[in-house]
């Protein structure tokens, strides 16, 4: 397993934010999402993040929700650390939340800032995230993600947090590709708090620059194209690491079919794992969108298996 010890977890190599098969009822498809965990281990995946964006976690029902952790947790049975997402608009709630999964056997908390009415303030953010990783029983993952909270952490901020016994890691997804170079590069992290980056496609440039793995919705249902990028990052390949991210870059595409849940679900659909169903009110995968995922996805193994021969 490509984990290390630090100050408590510390988060590396491959991590898949993982979508959360449902039936009609929307409770979890238990069997289909046994199959994506297996596919995800066999596959040499480091980490399992549950109930994050590609999961629906915030729109989950509470019962679902620990359902999720407790299926993750007993099918990967010690072979790959489960990580929880745990978004919520108050440090109380978060803290709720936390404690819930934590006895559900999660090893990580994922939290954002405030996604509602937050106050764009970086003392704030500090407050909100030390009270959280001072008071919560596991480790802390910080979740970047300004296209859901409207901002996004800053340099400062992520300094700060990562002399935190408590804050293990960030998982940083945004577009600002300069900001993401600096906080890989940090030199005050290094031993503290790891740094995984949440866009694959800027993922092996920024491993480069001191990066420490990925987080891809894109490993649902491609894990082998991710473990292929680690692998060759950890070979120092540079020109393999520039293929596979632009691979990556091309089958990104999938994610806005019309939705990341839905263009993900309906990608593991066509593995024969699951169903494109989404969380109400999600819009449905349409047969175009269907036609263009199934063609990104040939795209994009036609040129893996270029690369792979």
């Amino acid at each position: 397993m490509s984990m290390q010890q630090g100050p408590a977890l510390w988060p590396k190599g491959v991590i898949v934010p993982l979508a959360t098969l449902i039936t009609e009822t929307e409770q979890l498809d238990r069997h289909a999402f046994e199959e994506l965990l297996s596919l995800q281990l066999d596959n040499g995946v480091d980490a399992l993040f549950v109930l994050g964006s590609v999961g629906e976690g915030p729109m989950l029902a509470d019962s679902v929700r620990l359902d999720v952790v407790r299926a993750a947790v007993g099918f990967a049975n010690g072979r790959a650390p489960v990580f929880a997402g745990v978004m919520d608009n108050s440090v109380a709630l978060v803290l709720e939340r936390i404690k819930r999964i934590a006895e559900a056997g999660a090893q990580a908390a994922v939290t954002t800032l405030p996604y509602y009415g937050w106050y764009n303030n970086e003392e704030s953010a500090r407050e909100f995230f030390f009270s959280i990783a001072d008071a919560s029983p596991i480790p802390i993952i910080a979740y970047n993600l300004p296209r859901v909270t409207g901002v996004s952490l800053s340099y400062e901020v992520l300094r700060d947090m990562a002399q935190h016994p408590n804050i293990c890691s960030v998982k940083d997804t945004r577009a600002d590709l300069e900001s993401m170079r600096a906080a890989a590069a940090m030199p005050e992290r290094k031993g503290r708090m790891s740094y995984v980056a949440g866009n694959s496609a800027f993922a092996g440039e920024l491993m480069a620059c001191g990066g420490d793995g990925v987080v891809s919705v894109l490993g649902n249902f491609f894990p082998e194209l991710l473990a292929a990028l680690y692998k060759a990052h950890q070979a120092n390949d540079a020109p393999r690491v520039a293929d596979i991210s632009a691979i990556l870059a091309g089958l990104s595409k999938v994610l806005s079919l019309p939705t990341t849940p839905g263009g993900v679900k309906c990608a593991l659909e066509l593995r024969n794992i699951g169903t494109s169903r989404t969380i109400r009110p999600w819009p449905k995968v349409l047969p175009e969108h269907k036609a263009q995922i199934v063609q990104l996805i040939d795209t994009a193994k036609a040129a893996f298996n270029v690369l792979s021969n």
